[in-house]
């Protein structure tokens, strides 16, 4: 039975779990203590970092706690309107009963503490999708032995960063969302293609890096080495493949001539020929509704689209006011629009036999359909 002692049983059992998991050489003993010492209730700390460890869905599983709330979408609005007003607000206790689906009787207390643990589930899920995307554009199981490894694990590190801070962009005020949301969906955008980069074509990332750890490397001024937008990522067209004086300085750009033709269309074809609206939800209809060239040839039109329309709010060449051409919307459909380019062509490039870090399809597609929960709105 979940009565307000037993449920606070299981928190402060949560504490004391957290408590001792920090005790690990990784961990910080004095935030474990500080929390556990906590004078504050069950809201305050619920988003700890020792809560966090401690409480992930398998552990609130195994205590028996169930889930009271049926879809994601409920799991948001608990943790973004509900839950503050659980303290001092008849309205928002009632309207956290309706959407957790809780019996009449339970009090605030328990109504608070119940709610924290469904705040966990979502942090939980939020964290899956998070890796999703990184390991879909990195890989994983990086060695600290293997260059290549190091710079991978190091982007995706970069990209969790930014996805954590593209969830919260909804909460910004509508004039500072376009002076911050800009910023994350381009840095998203080339953290990706330096990364896939990196998957196809190491010799040039590492060469990059290998000047970066230079003694002689300066921060002023631009260099050779440097991976570029045009060049590495996209290049001009090439009227023909093979002649000598187009094969004598060939692009290997991840979008280049060369690379579309001779690998980027065969892993297209394969992924359409072998998915369906089951494998890869919703965004089945936007990657099945070409052939392979024309999913490829999409993908390029909108990826030199998005990289334009972001600087406009990085570099602040706009001179009439920002808010007036890069509002809510158009801000927050950049980002979700950012979000599908990457990892569609993370997908491709997962499926190019001799690119670093390809995996099997079946594991790429799961990958790729929980890349879209990670779309804002």
């Amino acid at each position: 039975k979940m009565n307000s002692t037993t449920i606070a049983a299981l928190y402060l059992e949560a504490v004391g779990k957290g408590c001792r998991m920090f005790r690990r050489p990784r961990g910080d003993r004095r935030l474990a203590w500080r929390t556990a010492r906590s004078v504050h209730g069950p809201w305050r700390p619920s988003g700890s970092p020792v809560l966090r460890y401690a409480l992930p869905n398998r552990y609130v599983r195994k205590i028996g706690v169930p889930k009271f709330a049926k879809k994601q979408d409920e799991y948001k609005l608990i943790g973004s309107t509900m839950l503050p007003g659980l303290y001092g607000s008849w309205c928002g206790m009632k309207r956290c009963r309706e959407a957790l689906h809780y019996p009449e009787g339970l009090q605030a207390q328990e109504c608070s503490l119940i709610a924290c643990f469904s705040n966990f589930q979502l942090e939980m899920m939020k964290l899956k999708e998070t890796e999703s995307l990184s390991r879909l554009i990195c890989g994983h199981g990086f060695s600290s032995k293997i260059e290549i490894d190091k710079i991978l694990k190091h982007l995706s590190i970069s990209i969790k960063k930014i996805i954590n801070e593209i969830a919260e962009l909804p909460a910004q005020e509508d004039d500072k969302l376009p002076l911050y949301g800009p910023y994350l969906g381009r840095a998203l955008l080339e953290l990706s293609a330096t990364a896939l980069l990196a998957r196809v074509d190491p010799f040039k990332v590492l060469l990059a890096k290998g000047k970066q750890e230079n003694t002689d490397y300066e921060l002023g001024k631009p260099h050779s080495s440097a991976i570029r937008w045009q060049g590495d990522v996209v290049d001009k067209a090439v009227s023909n493949l093979w002649d000598d004086k187009a094969l004598g300085n060939p692009t290997r750009a991840i979008l280049g001539a060369y690379q579309v033709e001779l690998v980027m269309i065969d892993s297209a074809e394969r992924i359409i020929g072998n998915c369906n609206e089951d494998s890869i939800g919703s965004w089945y209809n936007n990657l099945t509704q070409t052939d392979a060239k024309g999913l490829i040839e999409r993908i390029k039109v909108k990826v030199n689209s998005l990289y334009s329309s972001l600087s406009k709010g990085v570099h602040h060449e706009l001179l009439v006011p920002i808010e007036s051409i890069l509002d809510r919307n158009t801000v927050l459909t950049l980002i979700n629009d950012t979000i599908y380019i990457v990892s569609t062509l993370s997908l491709l490039v997962s499926q190019v036999p001799h690119a670093y870090q390809s995996s099997p399809l079946e594991s790429s597609l799961q990958l790729y359909k929980s890349c879209k929960e990670l779309e804002v709105v």
